[in-house]
């Protein structure tokens, strides 16, 4: 059991150096849903500001730095609650995503909630 931190601390170095020679790249992301939905930033990406941790989400950029991930891309998403997907206004514009900073806003407001 001694043994157990050095272990974890050998598994963690190695891991990060197998991660310098080869970047992760992360293919499932729904941070434009998520930018989307956020009742604070309501579909602006700068309102949204991926320089501060979000708990709540997948991503911001302090924990994309600490894990390492060197590239990140996403489809559209679209819930399986929606009624007509292929018809939604929200899939054009979650795959518009990246966005010079200053550009508002990126997709329209979700619609209001019962």
């Amino acid at each position: 059991m001694a043994d157990q931190p050095l272990a974890v601390d050998n598994a963690l170095a190695a891991a990060r150096d197998a991660l310098r020679r080869a970047p992760l790249i992360d293919g499932h992301n729904d941070l434009a849903w998520v930018i989307r939905i956020d009742q604070a930033a309501r579909g602006d990406v700068v309102a949204y500001d991926l320089t501060k941790v979000h708990e709540r989400a997948d991503t911001d950029i302090p924990r994309l730095r600490e894990g390492m991930v060197g590239a990140q891309f996403w489809a559209a998403f679209q819930p399986t609650s929606a009624p007509h997907p292929a018809r939604t206004a929200s899939s054009p514009a979650e795959t518009s995503c990246p966005r010079p900073p200053g550009s508002r806003p990126l997709f329209p407001p979700p619609p209001a909630g019962p």
